[in-house]
């Protein structure tokens, strides 16, 4: 099994205050300390913790979705090392065709002044690579893949609930077919957590998912870490959770 992606010692620090004259930073809190884990090619691996214990800030950090303070993220891309952390912005927005995050909050994850359609198109549109009928196309099947009726594609998101929203916004970084997916608490809006991401072993077009999880639940992961306050992201010593 080859390696898809290495992180290596990143770290992540908020500004908290000024001061002097100037209005010079001089004050920090470290949400993320040293932390280190690889993902293979064929897995997903679970990233577990208490809330307040930086698994969010983590999992953007890794798309550089929020700059890390430093560390290394190397991304195994069509049998090319690519140094994330090294990319300027064109050679990011690049690489995220390829990387995407399905963030938590399916309310504040989605333009309010987009139709359905709009916001489940737009990276194609973004990235080129459809319009017309072949981008309803896509639209409508990978809606319908997420579980939404295509007859309300043109509504806007706030007629719908937030379960419906959140297979949006899963819909939304599907639509791509990325190698690799950030999926902060992905199915945490939905009633009964009723929806089949890939799982290990399964997915849509090959997937390979960092699940940011609160359980070690056997079907959200093959591997699991487990995430604290501190400089560890620590492997999960249990029989279905094994590095």
């Amino acid at each position: 099994m080859s390696r898809l992606l290495k992180v290596t010692d990143i770290k992540v620090d908020f500004p908290i205050g000024k001061a002097g004259f100037f209005g010079r930073q001089t004050a920090y809190v470290r949400a993320v300390d040293g932390v280190s884990f690889e993902i293979q090619r064929g897995e997903t691996l679970g990233l577990v913790g208490e809330s307040g214990s930086g698994k969010t800030t983590l999992g953007r950090a890794v798309l550089r979705a929020l700059e890390p303070t430093s560390g290394q993220i190397v991304y195994e891309h069509n049998d090319t090392s690519v140094d994330i952390m090294g990319l300027d912005r064109n050679g990011l927005r690049a690489m995220w065709r390829h990387m995407q995050m399905i963030f938590q909050d399916p309310y504040s994850s989605l333009n309010p002044r987009m139709t359905v359609r709009d916001v489940i198109g737009e990276p194609l549109i973004a990235n080129k690579m459809a319009k017309g009928s072949a981008l309803n196309d896509r639209v409508v099947d990978m809606a319908q893949r997420c579980g939404l009726n295509v007859a309300h594609l043109s509504r806007f998101p706030h007629a719908f609930s937030g379960g419906q929203r959140q297979r949006i916004a899963i819909a939304r970084a599907l639509i791509l077919h990325p190698e690799f997916v950030v999926c902060d608490g992905a199915v945490s809006a939905l009633p009964g957590r009723q929806f089949a991401l890939p799982q290990p072993g399964r997915d849509f077009h090959g997937q390979r998912l960092l699940r940011v999880v609160h359980s070690t639940s056997a079907k959200a992961a093959a591997r699991f870490c487990r995430r604290r306050a501190g400089p560890a992201c620590r492997p999960m010593p249990a029989r279905v959770c094994r590095f």
